[in-house]
């Protein structure tokens, strides 16, 4: 059974390499000095808790087994590791393949599943890549 949801997804989800060649104009384009500034520079508690506190906060938890709920609640006591992560980050322009893991669980649609198509795939992603 699980051979077959494999084969069924791998088949849904592969797609033909298109090769998409950027138009001549596009390395001309430059930013102005002021938004290349606000994109690059590092985030702040502020901007960080104000993304926190847009997310819902009761969705399921991660593979962290932290909800959004949990950053909202413990921000004062969890900012210093978050920042830290964050800034890590920004830094070196590497995020870490744990933290985009995720889990993909299978939901049923029917009460009766009888095909891979009655059943909807729900990705939990980390509290971290939600916000």
């Amino acid at each position: 059974m699980a051979e077959g949801i494999v084969d069924y997804y791998r088949h849904l989800l592969t797609e033909t390499i298109v090769i998409r060649r950027f138009p001549a104009s596009y390395s001309k384009r430059k930013l102005d000095a002021g938004v290349a500034d606000v994109l690059t520079r590092p985030f702040s508690e502020v901007e960080v808790l104000a993304a926190i506190k847009r997310c819902n906060g009761w969705k399921a938890p991660g593979p962290d087994g932290f909800s959004i709920e949990f950053y909202k609640k413990r921000w004062d006591r969890m900012k210093g590791e978050l920042m830290a992560a964050i800034n890590e980050l920004h830094i070196y322009d590497i995020l870490p393949k744990s933290a985009s893991h995720s889990f993909i669980c299978l939901a049923p649609k029917r009460d009766v599943v009888e095909d891979v198509r009655d059943l909807r795939p729900i990705s939990l992603l980390g509290s971290l890549t939600k916000s």
